[in-house]
């Protein structure tokens, strides 16, 4: 053990700890570290991580427990029990975490505000441990609720009394992992506040708070080595951050100067991460390696450990007796049998008797979204096995073999195609000569062609940058952001030429109504008319407002608001009247015959006597239609009905209405990240529950600015 005590029962009483680097190499040194992930590194993932490390070789490898509540660990013996499994019942037995044969060196990591409540915890977990962690880089809203976590980065004075509590008072050490600061100045000070108050050991995530989901970005290796070169040399720094695959690692410890590397989704998708690849001709048949060279371990293996590990240690089971993993050449006549296993969720009496194996364990739990990030890609080709998974319940071991054959069943399949096409069946496209992918600081692209294996392959999930999740329309800019990129825009505009700011407008081409409309084109100069119109419309959008719960009781006549009653107009009465599908309009505006043929305007000007303000938001001008009329909402169902309608027909205007326009409305669905619509009728289906930014939709193509989409609610 790497901890010197006088009394290890009695906290109140003096003891002597290693710390810093002397604890570290009293560890074994580990460079491989598998981070702390709520509900995810738990006792069996550990145990998966460290299986593909060799025996002489496993004190190289580190491991965190999942963060725990510090309060609730202190309070409530059920969560303990639910969340830490150190005893067997009897007590006394070393059972799963922490157990001094299998599953160490680990730190626990706790999350807390409260320095007793955290002291209180730590000291319930220290015997089963070689250090406790501080959570101070969780960056999820309930983080931020509770008030710990990355939330706690703007009160320093509680994160050293945190630190220091445990440095003073418990019987390991203490370590803490951190996300970096805006600048480095301020990272910096961050870093010796936190080393100053006791940690031994400091990690350090090269991303900020706010990057996450699909603001993640790249973390920022240089900020890590930053600290390394301003730091005492005696500092253990792990870094975290852009590990996807194993060759990663080599090149964050060169970039970082780090004494380790943690690894948290990267190690998600391939517990293997921390392995180095076998030489070629020595595959064997849990790794797989492609005719271009690339390769890693197929599902199908890594799958298999983890439902062995489960078997034996957490059940305590011998596990089932299994075929060899198929290679191409062998026996092919299994793959013929039919499986009649039923694929159903188990019986109310089954659900019962998976009580009684410990379905609410912390390695019961993880199964189903270890098994979804382990088979990520995998599960997007063969949806039947993802319903199968999806199926299986907590405690279900049953069911998850049912998952693993069906798994192993399909990898045989892929392996013999991919024989019998010589691999042209998963074969990428390969850059043209000359072309190279752009920087991967810039896009994703590059990222996912050297990662990308076939489906059979663990393999990570890229996410797209910032700058690309924006493009694509699925990130949107906050206000904060927004005004920040207007600031700067506007400054832009004013280094430049004065007529400059008239340039979106002045560079299209002259209107000429005349010039002869092309295939798949709408007239320059009617989308001229749209941009120059729609700029005055800048907060309008598609979007869902209420309307009444009741249906009305009368059928809704869908009315065809781009065309009018040519008769009506001449004439001033029409035989048909009110079963007229065409609009009866009276231009009370507008002098003569000079009326606008905007759908929009039409269908405004159908309620004589309403002022409409062409220069007002589409949907604020029918709140004040309805304030205008006092119509309740059953009253207002069907003309906001006709109102949609009517929001179809003006996109149609812009982007055609005849099949021959169906390129147009393609080239729309692409930009706000939409299906590719068939026909028509399609885009319109597709169109009616989204709202979109209209300006940025139609601006877009000549801007270059982002989509902003919103789903419905």
């Amino acid at each position: 053990m790497p901890i010197t005590e006088e009394n290890p029962a009695s906290m109140g009483e003096r003891f002597t700890k290693l710390q810093g680097r002397a604890f570290y190499e009293s560890i074994g040194s580990p460079k491989f570290i598998v981070a702390p992930m709520v509900d995810q590194s738990e006792f069996a993932w550990r145990m998966l991580t460290r299986s593909f490390i060799s025996p002489t070789e496993q004190k190289s490898l580190l491991a965190y427990t999942p963060m725990l509540h510090a309060r609730l660990f202190s309070q409530d013996e059920k969560y303990r029990k639910a969340h830490f499994q150190a005893l067997k019942p009897d007590g006394e037995t070393p059972w799963l975490d922490g157990n001094p044969s299998i599953d160490r060196p680990l730190f626990v990591q706790f999350c807390a505000n409260d320095p007793e409540a955290l002291l209180s915890a730590a000291k319930q977990v220290a015997p089963y441990c070689d250090a406790v962690d501080l959570n101070l880089g969780c960056p999820q809203g309930i983080a931020r609720k509770g008030k710990y976590g990355a939330f706690l980065q703007e009160d320093q004075d509680l994160i050293f009394r945190l630190i220091n509590i445990l440095h003073k008072e418990l019987p390991v050490p203490v370590t803490a992992k951190i996300r970096i600061l805006d600048t480095k100045e301020e990272t910096l000070a961050y870093a010796r506040n936190v080393l100053r108050a006791g940690a031994s050991i400091l990690t350090v995530h090269g991303r900020r708070r706010e990057q996450k989901g699909h603001l993640t970005g790249l973390a920022e290796w240089e900020m890590i080595r930053f600290l390394r070169d301003s730091l005492p040399k005696e500092t253990v720094i792990f870094a975290n951050g852009n590990i996807l695959q194993q060759g990663d690692i080599e090149k964050c410890l060169e970039a970082t100067g780090a004494d380790g590397v943690m690894s948290a989704e990267g190690n998600l998708s391939d517990p293997a991460i921390f392995t180095k690849p076998p030489p070629v001709g020595e595959e064997g048949r849990e790794y797989w390696r492609g005719k271009d060279g690339k390769g890693g371990y197929r599902v199908d293996a890594v799958f298999r450990r983890y439902m062995n590990i489960l078997h034996e240690h957490v059940f305590g089971e011998k596990p089932p007796e299994r075929r060899l993993l198929f290679m191409p050449g062998d026996d092919t006549e299994w793959l013929n049998e039919s499986d009649h296993d039923e694929d159903e969720p188990p019986s109310k009496k089954r659900r019962k008797d998976l009580g009684k194996k410990g379905e609410q364990g912390p390695n019961m739990s993880a199964m189903q979204p270890h098994l979804f990030h382990l088979l990520r890609h995998f599960v997007s080709k063969h949806t039947d096995v993802r319903d199968m998974l999806a199926k299986s319940r907590a405690g279900d071991m049953e069911a998850y073999e049912r998952v693993l054959s069906a798994v192993e069943r399909k990898v045989a399949e892929g392996l013999i195609e991919y024989e019998r096409t010589n691999g042209e069946n998963v074969a990428e496209t390969p850059l043209a000569e000359g072309e190279e992918d752009p920087p991967e600081t810039e896009s994703s692209v590059g990222t996912q062609r050297r990662c990308r294996r076939p489906w059979w392959v663990v393999q990570p999930i890229i996410r797209p940058l910032p700058n690309e999740a924006l493009k694509k329309g699925a990130l949107t800019m906050s206000k904060k952001d927004k005004v920040k990129a207007q600031e700067k825009k506007q400054e832009e505009k004013g280094k430049a030429e004065d007529n400059d700011q008239e340039k979106d407008v002045t560079s299209l081409p002259p209107k000429d109504d005349k010039t002869p409309e092309a295939e798949g084109e709408v007239p320059r100069s009617r989308i001229e008319d749209e941009l120059n119109r729609f700029r005055r419309l800048k907060d309008d959008f598609f979007r869902p407002a209420t309307v009444a719960e009741k249906e009305p009781s009368v059928p809704r006549r869908r009315r065809k608001f781009t065309k009018e009653c040519r008769q009506f107009w001449r004439d001033g009465q029409c035989p048909r009247g009110d079963a007229c599908q065409y609009f009866h309009f009276v231009p009370w505006e507008l002098p003569g015959k000079e009326f606008t043929d905007h759908p929009m305007d039409l269908y405004f000007a159908n309620f004589q006597g309403f002022d409409h303000q062409r220069t007002k938001p589409f949907f604020d001008e029918f709140d004040r239609l309805c304030d205008h009329y006092g119509w309740s909402d059953a009253e207002a169902t069907e003309p906001w009905y006709n109102f949609h309608i009517a929001l179809i027909e003006e996109l149609n205007y812009v982007y055609g209405k005849d099949e021959k326009n169906l390129r147009n409305w393609q080239k729309m669905f692409k930009i706000i990240r939409l299906p590719e619509p068939t026909s028509l009728s399609e885009a319109h289906t597709i169109m009616r529950p989204i709202r979109v930014n209209l300006v940025d939709m139609l601006e877009s193509e000549r801007t270059g600015e982002p989509v902003q989409r919103f789903e419905t609610l």
